[in-house]
């Protein structure tokens, strides 16, 4: 399909490069809306943002428009190319990495869709590295890693001593999101989840039920 272009958030932009982008991100899902301007509004961008999980940029533009210094990591080349479109559609630069985020460094396996997942056994063989070994003083994390987070946390919380704020997509078919977010909180953490049946971003109820993925952001206190 030829390329077209979308509106985010405010003054933002996003170029739809395929019928899997289009069905992801055109029209702009509600919660997705209510997620950006939140982060817009609440998380200072000024400093080290580290994205892992680009897909086709449609966060990263979002993270890279208060003039921070991002660094993206994204395992599927075409992914690649499509994010490094939409930075420069919207006058914005960024370093994009093409591999993966995982406990160590080296080589992993990586189902092999452009929005695949890092398994013992994958069609495809990507670079990895530690969030710590990508970008040690990161200030901000994002994580969409479709279930990889389990391996990178809670270890990850005290390999990176400089975050403010992680933005997390928990995947409640890979792991415990509850166990995830009681490692934050006892790091120094609030908890917030961005409810889509709500439509609201609210401090995380330990009751809550997971019945589908869904964003948790991070503050230190």
């Amino acid at each position: 399909m030829n390329k077209y272009e979308i509106p985010i958030v405010r003054d933002l932009k996003f170029n739809v490069h395929t019928d899997e982008g289009k069905a992801w991100y055109d029209p702009i899902k509600p919660y997705t809306a209510l997620e950006y301007e939140w982060v817009l509004d609440n998380v200072d961008l000024t400093g080290k943002i580290l994205e892992c999980g680009g897909h086709h940029g449609h966060y990263a533009v979002v993270l890279a428009s208060k003039g921070g210094l991002l660094a993206v990591v994204e395992p599927h080349p075409d992914n690649v190319q499509i994010i490094l479109d939409n930075l420069e559609l919207n006058g914005q630069s960024a370093l994009v990495l093409d591999g993966a985020v995982a406990p160590y460094d080296g080589n992993c396996s990586f189902t092999g869709e452009t929005n695949g997942r890092v398994i013992p056994f994958g069609k495809m063989q990507v670079k990895c590295k530690t969030l710590k070994s990508i970008m040690p003083d990161a200030s901000v994390v994002k994580l969409d890693i479709e279930g990889g987070e389990y391996a990178i946390l809670p270890e990850g919380i005290e390999q990176m001593p400089s975050v403010h704020t992680w933005i997390i997509e928990l995947h409640p078919y890979w792991g415990s999101p509850h166990e995830v977010i009681q490692a934050f909180l006892k790091h120094g953490f609030i908890a917030l989840k961005v409810d889509r049946e709500r439509m609201k971003v609210h401090e995380y109820d330990m009751d809550d039920e997971w019945r589908t993925h869904a964003t948790c952001i991070f503050l230190k206190k």
